[in-house]
C-alpha cells in the first residue's frame, strides 16, 4: 500500500470472541428481573429444566430485587414442578395469580401441580379458570380431560378431549375411544 507522506496507517484486527461465562453470585443482584427470569427460562430444554437448582437462584434473586414480578414466580412453580416440590409449586402459581390473575398458563401449571398430587378437583377448578380466560387453550382442556378420567368422569373428559381435537389435536379422543372411554 502506497501511503501519500506524513499520513501512517494503523490496522486494528479486532477478534472477538464469545463464551458462556457463569456469572458469580454475587453479580446476579445486577441483573434486571426479566433478564433473570429469562436466564432461568433458558435452562429449560426437552420438557424440563438441566439445572433446576441455578434456574430457581435466577428466578429467586429477581423476586428479590422485585417482589412484584409475577413471571418469576410462574418460572419458580415450573422449575418447582421439576424438583417435585409440587407444594412449593403450587404456592409460587398461587403468588404469580396474586399478581396477575389474567394469564391462562399459570392456572394451568398450578392445575397440573395439583393433579400430580391427586388433588382432581382443584385442578379441574384452575383448567376452568385458564379456559375462561383462553377458550383455544388446547393443554388446558386436555389437562381437564385427563382429571376428568382420574375421577372416572368418562362423558365429561370426552367432551374436552373432543374439544382438543376440534382445536387441532385428535390424538386423545383417538386414544380414549380405543380404550373404551369414549365413543
Amino acid at each position: 500500500m502506497k501511503l501519500k507522506k506524513g499520513w501512517a496507517c494503523i490496522f486494528l484486527f479486532v477478534v472477538v470472541a464469545c463464551s458462556s461465562v457463569p456469572i458469580k453470585d454475587g453479580d446476579l443482584d445486577k441483573l434486571s428481573p426479566e433478564k433473570l427470569n429469562q436466564m432461568a427460562v433458558d435452562l429449560w430444554k426437552n420438557g424440563k429444566y438441566t439445572d433446576p437448582e441455578t434456574a430457581l437462584k435466577y428466578v429467586n434473586t429477581a423476586i428479590e430485587i422485585n417482589p412484584e414480578y409475577g413471571r418469576a414466580y410462574y418460572t419458580r412453580g415450573f422449575i418447582y414442578g421439576d424438583l417435585k416440590k409440587y407444594q412449593s409449586a403450587i404456592d409460587s402459581f398461587t403468588e404469580a395469580l396474586g399478581l396477575d390473575p389474567n394469564i391462562q398458563e399459570t392456572y394451568n401449571g398450578r392445575g397440573w401441580a395439583y393433579s400430580v398430587l391427586d388433588q382432581h378437583k382443584k385442578a379441574i377448578e384452575d383448567y376452568t379458570k385458564a379456559i375462561e380466560i383462553d377458550p383455544k387453550y388446547k393443554l388446558a382442556y386436555n389437562n381437564r380431560a385427563m382429571s376428568y378420567l382420574k375421577l372416572n368422569q368418562n362423558e365429561k373428559a370426552c367432551i374436552d378431549f373432543q374439544k382438543v381435537c376440534e382445536l387441532g389435536d385428535c390424538q386423545n379422543i383417538k386414544h380414549a375411544r380405543k380404550i373404551g372411554k369414549c365413543q
